[in-house]
């Protein structure tokens, strides 16, 4: 069964009616042989692999294992030898991944109903350059430790420098937009999600409808929840509350930034730009962005939320925790790796951040081209 046809102009792109495709015979290439289509009413052409995630390359390969390796410290050319492809098809691969995540990551907040406290921190790293570092700013559910959401900030360089060095990093500043992504802007992205996801909080017999959300002392927080409206109001009828803990404070199960403290533990050892003292480094935000979200999906659908219990046989995902519908976890977690997901039917789901993630519209310091977006990923 086919399932529309590709070209977005059609009548038949959103609304398939009847007999409106005639098969076409077939073509041949190294993963097969494919039955080929047309559409009666625009004359388009396409095949069965269209609708795969295989579209638009040669050789198939196991998407699922290809997250796992990303989410398990390998760089991009270590990628390419044991897949036996050149980094830029290395590349192509995580950016398609990538929108399916994303994608995936919207049907789960529609259909979530959120039953936690949330913690919120940034993760500090750097991209391109140590003179460029970031912040990661994520969402964590305390309990489930899901990873709800993040979004990416540039800040101003902390190091210390000899006045050549000073010289040096004023020209590298040169055209460097550190006004539009700061770590309030960064912030009040995620937490204008976080208040769709309140909203959406059940009233339980043991518990109510209040949600606290925890951070460190950052003044950049406490000022966007302050000038948040919609914040405010909830505050009022208690049912929101931020909390503060300082960062400093001993890391144990104990401490109320626990969740985001081991959500770090876990891109540390698991996104190999992140881990310490590495010889990777990001060289591309996007790109950075990209692996994150793939590591953020396998997280929260793949990853056991403890190591479970061989006997008994339990396979509970941080995504199930979190009050996530089984069927719905089961579902995406192979149409995510398997089938094509298109702009079009997303574009009013996705968050603003998530749009300019897929549009590849997040700037890198120092590269003042457009980033390179293929024209499938528009339809």
């Amino acid at each position: 069964m086919i399932p529309r046809c590709t070209r977005p102009t059609c009548v038949n792109f959103y609304n398939p009616r009847g007999d409106w495709y005639k098969e076409a015979g077939t073509y041949s290439n190294n993963s097969g042989t494919y039955r080929r289509f047309y559409c009666k009413d625009c004359g388009k052409w396409f095949s069965e692999r269209t609708f795969s995630i295989h579209h638009y390359s040669h050789y198939e390969k196991d998407f699922k294992k290809f997250a796992k390796d990303i989410s398990e410290t390998s760089s991009m050319r270590a990628l390419a030898r044991k897949y036996n492809h050149s980094v830029q098809s290395i590349l192509l691969r995580i950016m398609k991944l990538s929108r399916h995540c994303l994608a995936a990551s919207c049907i789960f907040e529609e259909n979530l109903h959120l039953r936690e406290d949330l913690v919120s921190d940034g993760i500090e790293n750097f991209v391109k350059s140590k003179h460029y570092p970031c912040d990661y700013n994520i969402l964590v559910g305390q309990d489930s430790q899901y990873l709800y959401g993040f979004t990416w900030s540039l800040m101003r360089s902390k190091m210390k420098k000899t006045e050549a060095q000073k010289a040096k990093f004023n020209k590298m500043k040169e055209g460097v937009d550190y006004n539009t992504f700061t770590i309030s802007e960064g912030f009040n992205a995620l937490f204008q999600q976080m208040l769709k996801i309140v909203g959406t909080k059940e009233k339980f017999d043991d518990s109510s409808v209040l949600t606290i959300l925890d951070t460190d002392k950052k003044t950049q927080y406490a000022n966007v929840i302050k000038k948040s409206v919609e914040a405010q109001e909830l505050i009022e009828k208690n049912e929101f509350r931020h909390d503060v803990t300082s960062s400093k404070c001993e890391r144990n199960r104990s401490n109320r930034l626990f969740a985001v403290n081991y959500m770090e533990r876990e891109l540390r050892k698991g996104l190999k730009e992140m881990v310490r003292d590495t010889v990777c480094g990001a060289k591309n935000v996007c790109m950075s962005l990209d692996r994150f979200s793939i590591f953020a999906f396998d997280h929260n659908t793949q990853k056991k939320f403890r190591i479970n219990d061989p006997v008994s046989d339990t396979h509970v995902r941080h995504a199930h925790i979190a009050g996530l519908d089984a069927v719905l976890i089961y579902k995406y977690s192979k149409k995510v790796f398997t089938e094509r997901f298109f702009y079009s039917d997303y574009k009013k789901k996705l968050n603003p951040f998530q749009t300019l993630m897929w549009l590849r519209k997040i700037p890198t310091p120092q590269e003042y081209s457009k980033q390179f977006v293929p024209n499938y990923a528009l339809i």
